[in-house]
């Protein structure tokens, strides 16, 4: 030690730690990286719900597109019972129908209660009895499959859950 020298000199530089790394991330990130996983997983599921539900309601039109399609080599009791065979299908898929052995004015009532106001209510009539008789009125094949097609659009919401 040099007794007039600066003491100051003789000191050792600082050591200072190492810079810190990318890895591992601070808390912070963690949570950011979990809520996009969240946020990624949920819109994935909610993107699939959504075209499950579009497609619930597609597939009974798109069968009512087929029967129209066949209804040329049909008679108009065939397709009476048909369509209603397909309407009740439908409201048993949608778990609307209070009992599957609904029949008669109970389920001319029912189609009609959920059927747009305009449609004409012997239609709904026709679809829950005539197909039985023997001799079948004639139908109105295109005002059948308008009010058929508007009904199930708007029962397409009423199923168990909504």
């Amino acid at each position: 030690m040099n007794p007039g020298g600066d003491p100051l000199a003789q000191l050792r530089p600082l050591h200072l730690p190492p810079e810190p790394g990318l890895w591992p991330p601070a808390p912070g990130w963690w949570l950011l990286a979990a809520a996009v996983m969240a946020l990624l997983c949920l819109t994935v599921w909610a993107t699939r719900r959504w075209q499950q539900r579009r497609a619930r309601r597609r597939l009974p039109l798109q069968a009512l597109a087929n029967l129209e399609t066949r209804a040329a080599a049909l008679d108009d009791r065939q397709l009476l019972a048909q369509a209603a065979a397909l309407l009740r299908r439908v409201a048993l898929h949608r778990q609307m129908l209070p009992t599957p052995a609904l029949a008669g004015d109970d389920w001319a009532r029912f189609l009609a209660e959920r059927a747009d106001p305009d449609s004409p209510a012997e239609l709904w009539r026709l679809l829950a009895d005539d197909r039985y008789k023997a001799q079948v009125a004639a139908v109105d094949r295109p005002a059948l499959f308008r009010a058929c097609a508007a009904w199930i659009n708007r029962t397409g919401g009423h199923h168990a859950g909504a």
